[in-house]
């Protein structure tokens, strides 16, 4: 990891920002969506049409043999193609609909309250001046700090993971070396530099909250290396949850901030 160097800030990210995030990312998933449902009723058109045309006698269109099969084979796909995007039946509009109202309840889910973060919301309230402190001196939302520290530790300021980071904000050995961390186990201590070093990534990702999140959990390096979250199953987890969470946190107050 490159010397982190805060002497030049950024802006405060705004709420609406990252709100805005997760829009977007909604709106690209509707997308892929709609997609994959003219997909599948292209296949599915195209089976219609091959049964049907092993209804009829042989003959017609194209010579008969293996080129009459690649033929009527290739027609048929592009004539259900055309279909599906022309909604000549609807099936793709059907799926869609009813997938999109699963994917939309996902995303209103994320507002309501997980059972299972009150008791870490309630642990972490007693570091709220310190996190208080470091949304101020960064310019980072304190209910995103939250939700970060939420993911990473579960408040537990004697956290360690398995790869060694520490803390209520899981830094690295190195991370905290750079940062100028003395005891890595004290509170202040390091929410001040996890905030700083993300900070830092809000910076260098040029204001990118998804991928400040991605790269503060696997890595800056990663992020740029893929030009984005990277395809691991645990960051794209990490900065899903941390969204969702910092989410709820906003619309519900549940930090009163």
């Amino acid at each position: 990891m490159k010397a982190v160097d805060l002497k030049t800030q950024s802006k405060f990210i705004p709420l609406k920002h990252i709100a805005k995030t997760k829009q977007m990312d909604l709106q690209r998933r509707k997308a892929k969506l709609r997609e994959a449902a003219q997909q599948f009723e292209a296949i599915f058109l195209s089976y219609i049409l091959k049964t049907m045309r092993q209804s009829i006698p042989k003959g017609g269109l194209f010579p008969q043999g293996l080129a009459n099969n690649i033929y009527n084979s290739m027609f048929n796909t592009e004539v259900a193609k055309q279909l599906a995007k022309r909604n000549e039946f609807g099936l793709a509009d059907i799926l869609f609909r009813q997938l999109a109202g699963k994917l939309q309840m996902h995303q209103n889910n994320a507002t309501k309250q997980p059972k299972s973060i009150r008791p870490t919301i309630e642990k972490l309230k007693k570091f709220q001046p310190i996190i208080h402190k470091a949304s101020k001196k960064y310019s980072v939302s304190q209910n995103l700090i939250y939700a970060i520290i939420h993911q990473e530790s579960g408040g537990n300021p004697q956290a360690i993971s398995p790869k060694g980071a520490k803390g209520l904000m899981q830094l690295m050995d190195q991370t905290a070396k750079e940062l100028g961390v003395v005891n890595v186990w004290d509170p202040e201590e390091n929410i001040l530099a996890g905030v700083k070093y993300f900070r830092w990534l809000l910076n260098e990702f040029d204001g990118d909250v998804n991928l400040a999140l991605a790269a503060y959990n696997a890595g800056p390096e990663n992020v740029k290396r893929y030009g984005g979250i990277p395809p691991f199953k645990e960051t794209q987890h990490y900065v899903q949850k941390v969204l969702d969470l910092f989410e709820h946190l906003r619309q519900n107050e549940v930090t009163n901030i």
